[in-house]
């Protein structure tokens, strides 16, 4: 398992270790649909979708050393932007390979040619 990514935001420390690989596969169709159109964050997603990518992509998260999902609407209350800014730092953590070039990911998502 890697190491915890760290970065700081609004103050408070966050630290995000990568989902474990099968639950990381599986929540690929949402991240892909969610993250990687250019400037439509969460938009093409309905509720429960962007309600159980945040769940997901936070699932390994800690906020100045204690487990943020516990304390998720108390430590992000009033504050979307620090939310967003999280969840696309745990995508990054877990997608960087994809995050970065779109191209990269229709090649992941199948667009070459299968054996």
């Amino acid at each position: 398992m890697r190491e915890p990514a760290e970065t700081v935001i609004g103050g408070k420390r966050y630290s995000v270790t990568p989902l474990p690989a099968m639950r990381a596969l599986r929540l690929w169709p949402l991240v892909a649909k969610g993250f990687m159109v250019e400037g439509t964050a969460l938009v093409n997603l309905s509720a429960d979708e962007v309600e159980r990518l945040a769940r997901e992509l936070l699932s390994m998260a800690r906020v100045d050393g204690a487990e943020l999902l516990p304390s998720l609407d108390i430590v992000m209350c009033g504050d979307m932007p620090a939310l967003m800014q999280l969840l696309s730092f745990a995508v990054n953590v877990n997608y960087s390979a994809f995050s970065a070039d779109s191209d990269a990911s229709a090649q992941a998502a199948g667009s070459g040619s299968g054996a």
